[in-house]
């Protein structure tokens, strides 16, 4: 994962590589992004593949990170 703040602040996560994301990790990153919030920073995942947007939608990632997934 390529991670960077733009200058706005956003933390930009790249997963054009992302395949897939185990349960344990998905909470790890859960738990990460909900702390990053708390701090007050934006968290942002890029070019997710499409079922793992989905799975972090139902874990509820995006409840504390921008979620975009991968185009068509």
């Amino acid at each position: 994962w390529q991670q960077f703040p733009t200058p706005e602040g956003i933390w930009v996560i790249g997963c054009l590589r992302l395949a897939r994301v185990d349960f344990s990790a998905a909470g790890g990153l859960l738990n990460w992004v909900a702390k990053a919030q708390e701090e007050g920073a934006a968290i942002e995942f890029q070019d997710v593949p499409r079922l793992v947007a989905a799975f972090f939608n139902l874990i509820g990632i995006n409840e504390y990170a921008r979620v975009l997934p991968r185009a068509l």
